[in-house]
């Protein structure tokens, strides 16, 4: 330790009486830290100044309609751009903006087609077509820039997509509005209207019944018409014959009433002389009382009577043949009530009629033997005597009943038969002329009654559609009154369009919450830069100072290992606090800890130092040469600028082993927000690494210079190598 620590001593005295050395040191000290403060400071806010950007703006849109409302979005979104200050936007025609763009004078170029209102205004269709704009960029400028104007146009496509969304939401909110005033205008038809229709569900099987049933009916009455129809021509032949039935009836009629007239006066006169024929008989009864017997004179009496008789009796028959004529008559009119009367009538005048031809048999008995007669005349004489009674006094009667009765009867018959039939022949008349009318009326009517089928038909033939789509209905007004109420979905679409159209316009709105915040990019970049400028710092001592002393004999090689690199430590230490706390105080960053920020960097350095000097005191020339290798390794495998997720998979691979690795860690933790169990790994690791490093010096500085100290003098000799 003794030798160790001289040659440290003399190394410091050195430092320290030549100024030389000394102004050396101090720009060895400083010239890292201005490495990474210059890194710094130019990443500081680099998408600050994308104002002076230049990118061309074309626009060639010819608008169009939405709901008749005059739509162009190439005007607004060119009025927009120009409060827009985030780019240099230059609103060109396409011509120039692109010979601009091919000589480098516009990053970007964003063509407004002609057609892009239109497209956008196709979104009320039933096919909408997606609006389109033309970007275009030269990236042969910068590779960065690009990145920044891709990011200018995706955000004029979603600027132009939420104000576009918010117009059409507001045109469309603004009719839902007029919806919502007339729904609730007419809640109560539609309220009915759904009564309607839960009823007439309800009553379509009922009205299906009632069709089979008019159906049926309408079969029905056409059979009927077509009866009908087919009973016209001999309704028209029947009425024909009852007019002449009824004009020879009418003739019948009158004959017998003009009969009735001339009969009645002989009617009468044979009565009376049928009540003198009675008288006559009562006086030959009183003749054979008061007289005796005459045998000579009975032929005479007896033929007398039996004329008499026989005149009655013809007279009688006649009297009965008129009867039963009229009988007949008012049996084929239906005149009931005069055959009534008449049927007594006839009856008395055949009794009499029998009477009298019984009175005959009995004179005519007379003459067959005159003694028998002698002997049983007082018997003829009361028999006589009795049936002259009753035959006067049933001639009496039926005279009576004649005259008060059967006479006046039928005189009002004949007069009623005559008018009933002057009736029928009236009504048969106008049936007569009737039946072309009603004609006239059954075709119409089989014309309804047809049309009526069809109708039906069609109708029976459209009522499983009707049904079914009636239950549909039904159905889907159900689940509506379930799932919607219509009072909340009036209220919702009385909403203000304005608001409604703001909201769409920015749905969501993105709450960013850092968790362990970042100030900037300067600050974000912080870690990557300071750790570099720490490793450049020992990468720039190991090409200016000594690894070795002038007598190397004087020590063994360990000693010369350690006593070397107490000297380098202490410059490394001494950047890293220039460095660090430089960059606190001159460039603005903002640690979490300022403290450990400062701490971790010293660390940090006194590990790369050992890195960095092992390698150098080892391999000499070849030791640099490594260290510069190791720190393009680092530059692209560290994860300090890209995520390692997002690099090739070899540094995938090697990001694991790498110092830098774990020392970007260690500082990102002071700069954001410390986790002590991130820095106590990192710090593990990174003690691990230069204690292997410290091994490795330790144990193999005396065989490997030993081995490299003839390639050395060699390079030496050719004057290119120091």
């Amino acid at each position: 330790m003794k030798k160790i620590w001289g040659i440290f001593k003399n190394d410091m005295h050195h430092l320290l009486t030549n100024w030389v050395s000394a102004a050396i040191i101090v720009g060895l000290i400083v010239l890292p830290s201005l490495y990474a403060w210059l890194n710094i400071a130019a990443s500081w806010d680099p998408y600050g100044n994308t104002k002076n950007i230049p990118v061309g703006i074309v626009n060639e849109d010819e608008g169009g309609k939405i709901e008749n409302q005059s739509v162009r979005a190439g005007d607004d979104l060119v009025a927009n751009l120009k409060k827009n200050k985030e780019m240099d936007w230059q609103f060109l025609n396409k011509d120039k903006a692109m010979d601009e763009l091919r000589n480098g004078d516009l990053f970007a170029v964003i063509v407004v087609p002609k057609d892009f209102s239109k497209k956008l205004s196709t979104i009320t269709n039933d096919s909408p077509q997606k609006a389109q704009m033309e970007y275009y960029v030269n990236e042969k400028i910068n590779s960065i820039a690009p990145k920044i104007t891709d990011r200018g146009a995706s955000m004029l496509v979603t600027t132009m997509s939420s104000k576009f969304v918010g117009t059409v939401n507001g045109t469309i909110f603004e009719l839902y509005n007029k919806l919502g005033i007339d729904i609730q205008k007419n809640l109560p038809d539609i309220q009915n209207f759904e009564k309607f229709i839960f009823q007439l569900e309800k009553d379509l099987p009922g009205i299906h019944k009632e069709l089979l049933g008019a159906k049926k009916t309408a079969n029905t009455a056409d059979q009927m018409l077509k009866e009908a129809k087919a009973k016209i021509p001999e309704a028209a032949q029947t009425t024909t014959e009852g007019l002449n039935t009824v004009t020879t009836a009418m003739t019948y009629v009158t004959t017998a009433q003009k009969a009735m007239d001339t009969l009645e006066p002989r009617i009468e006169q044979d009565l009376k002389t049928l009540q003198s024929a009675m008288q006559e008989i009562r006086n030959i009864r009183k003749t054979i009382e008061q007289r005796s017997i005459d045998t000579s004179g009975l032929v005479q009496k007896q033929n007398a009577i039996m004329e008499q008789t026989t005149q009655s009796i013809n007279r009688l028959t006649s009297i009965e043949s008129a009867l039963l004529t009229i009988k007949r008559f008012n049996q084929a009119n239906n005149l009931n009530e005069a055959n009534a009367t008449l049927t007594p009538a006839i009856k008395d005048i055949r009794a009499t009629k029998a009477s009298l031809q019984s009175t005959q048999r009995n004179i005519r008995t007379l003459d067959a033997d005159v003694s028998t007669a002698k002997n049983n005349i007082q018997t003829a004489q009361k028999e006589l005597d009795a049936l002259a009674q009753r035959i006067t006094s049933e001639m009496n009667q039926f005279i009576r009943s004649y005259q008060n009765t059967i006479s006046p009867d039928i005189k009002k018959e004949l007069a009623n038969a005559k008018q009933t039939l002057t009736q029928a022949q009236s009504m048969l008349t106008e049936l007569q002329v009737s039946l072309p009318k009603a004609q006239s009326v059954l075709d119409e009517t089989s014309g309804y009654v047809n049309t009526g089928q069809t109708a039906l038909n069609d109708a029976l033939g459209k009522y499983p559609f009707l049904k079914s789509k009636v239950d549909e209905l039904a159905g889907k007004l159900r689940q509506f009154d379930d799932k919607v109420d219509i009072n909340k979905l009036i209220k919702l679409l009385l909403n203000n369009p304005n608001k409604e159209k703001s909201f769409f316009e920015e749905p969501i709105k993105l709450k960013e919450n850092a968790v362990f915040p970042v100030k900037n990019y300067g600050t974000g970049m912080t870690p990557f830069y300071g750790v570099l400028s720490l490793w450049v710092g020992g990468l720039l001592l190991m090409s200016l100072l000594s690894v070795n002393v002038k007598k190397p004999e004087n020590y063994k090689y360990s000693e010369i290992y350690f006593g070397k690199l107490l000297i380098f430590w202490v410059i490394g230490i001494c950047q890293a606090l220039v460095m660090s706390s430089g960059t606190i105080l001159i460039i603005g960053v903002q640690p979490v800890s300022p403290l450990f920020f400062i701490l971790f960097c010293v660390f940090i350095s006194m590990v790369f130092m050992t890195i960095v000097y092992t390698l150098v005191s080892l391999f000499n020339n070849v030791g640099k040469a490594l260290s510069i290798v190791l720190l393009v390794l680092q530059l692209a495998g560290a994860g300090g600028t890209y995520p390692v997720v997002l690099l090739p998979k070899f540094f995938q691979i090697i990001n694991p082993f790498l110092p830098f690795t774990y020392a970007i860690e260690m500082v990102r933790e002071a700069v954001a927000g410390i986790i002590w169990s991130k820095v106590a790994l990192d710090m593990t690791v990174l003690i691990g690494i230069a204690v292997a490093f410290l091994i490795i010096g330790a144990l193999f500085k005396n065989p490997v210079n030993r081995g490299t100290a003839h390639l050395l003098k060699k390079s030496k000799e050719s004057g290119l190598f120091h």
